[in-house]
């Protein structure tokens, strides 16, 4: 890994015209070759100047989510359709941004910590959520190379919004393109793009022009196209990489056999002050079917010292996310028959809610409440809603998959 440094990237196309209506994707990625997800018993662990006029607003039936008593707010979710859409909490009303056209499910629409903007690199947009109700378009200066996507990340926000990171695959001698990534921090004002080393998965640091990256292992990849991770690094421009955790490392805190290929996911809080590692064991059968498997969950400060781990949680495969404060992290487990949300407050308790509505797949998107009392997420019965609160579960009427929780309202 070298540390970051000021050289450009290459010139990149701008966003292309962009479809109106471009065709729907499906909900979750496919892979190309089959993986078994094995799920440990304990898997339950663990300004910018804007352009354009406010668009019309397509409104879609009133329906009432009083039956969940004491919620406010608005959820902006991507509805099953691919359209965005808000819904207000208290009273259920829901308006859908039709006229925005559809937006991407791979990657999903990434929005920005403080719930300020949205990202859809797949299809070139960028909205201001600012003002609830209207979401407008921001001017800005992002590029990407077509057909790397997805090589904008979960969580690509840096620099307290004023960039994003991105990854792509360098084109070698001979016209070759690289099997691994380069990650780059790029300016959303300029386009300027600073290179932060190689990356297998990334994600943007709040604090600084930089990321917390997952540097994947040298050599050839698996048989199914992935390349375990070595290392999880602080990179941010103007400074020294800092290595925050070691494969060995995270293995050993974890309890997992000295050796075995991992998969690291990192996720940090809002405030950029703790990064949660998603560790996923990578293994194969007798068939050379490559399994990954629910490794477990460590939390790191900036520095690199160990806040809080969870052998055997979630691994990379499943949600997670951290509360509005940074102090919990909630992600998607599988109990004995049924899948669960855990809220795990690093270094004290956690609480495990047993979610019975929820399909048997689980939760693929979920949102903290902007008072982190509550998490929404989709998976409920007939496409509905699930609301998790102090340990219990309710079904409230909405569907699609949650992008963000604000406070406010939406007007008449």
């Amino acid at each position: 890994m070298q540390p970051a440094d000021s050289s450009h990237i290459g010139q990149r196309p701008r966003f292309p015209a962009l479809d109106p209506e471009p065709p729907p994707h499906p909900w979750r990625r496919t892979g190309a070759t089959l993986i078994v997800l094995v799920l440990a018993g304990l898997g339950s662990w663990l300004g910018y100047n804007l352009s354009g006029a406010a668009p019309r607003s397509h409104h879609r039936a009133t329906v009432s989510v009083s039956f969940v008593r004491g919620l406010s707010g608005v959820v902006l979710d991507e509805t099953p359709g691919s359209y965005l859409s808000e819904t207000d909490m208290q009273t259920g009303k829901a308006v859908v941004f039709k006229n925005l056209g559809q937006f991407s499910s791979n990657p999903d629409p990434a929005v920005s910590a403080d719930g300020k903007y949205l990202l859809d690199a797949a299809v070139g947009r960028l909205l201001s959520l600012s003002s609830l109700g209207h979401p407008q378009a921001v001017q800005n200066q992002l590029s990407f190379v077509p057909g790397d996507m997805p090589g904008f990340m979960t969580d690509p926000w840096s620099d307290h919004d004023t960039g994003v990171v991105e990854l792509t695959y360098p084109v070698g001698t001979q016209d070759i393109q690289s099997t691994i990534a380069v990650a780059a921090v790029t300016s959303v004002r300029t386009g300027r793009a600073l290179s932060l080393g190689s990356a297998d998965s990334a994600a943007g640091d709040p604090r600084q022009a930089g990321a917390f990256i997952a540097v994947p292992k040298p050599g050839r990849p698996l048989p199914d196209g992935n390349q375990p991770d070595a290392r999880i690094v602080l990179a941010d421009v103007g400074a020294r990489t800092r290595v925050l955790a070691t494969d060995a490392q995270l293995s050993h805190v974890l309890g997992i056999k000295k050796g075995t290929a991992l998969s690291l996911v990192p996720i940090p809080n809002p405030q950029g002050s703790k990064v949660a590692v998603q560790v996923s064991t990578i293994t194969g059968n007798a068939s050379g079917t490559i399994i990954e498997s629910a490794g477990g969950i460590v939390v790191l400060s900036r520095s690199g010292a160990v806040l809080g781990s969870a052998p055997g949680a979630g691994g990379g495969l499943g949600w997670a996310g951290w509360s509005h404060s940074g102090k919990t992290l909630a992600f998607v487990g599988y109990g004995s028959s049924h899948p669960e949300l855990i809220e795990w407050t690093v270094g004290a308790r956690s609480v495990t809610t047993t979610l019975r509505d929820s399909s048997q797949q689980g939760p693929t998107a979920c949102a903290w409440s902007p008072d982190d009392t509550a998490v929404i997420c989709d998976g409920g019965p007939r496409g509905n809603w699930l609301v998790i609160r102090s340990g219990s579960e309710s079904v409230a009427a909405g569907q699609g998959q949650p992008l963000v929780w604000v406070n406010g309202r939406l007007g008449g």
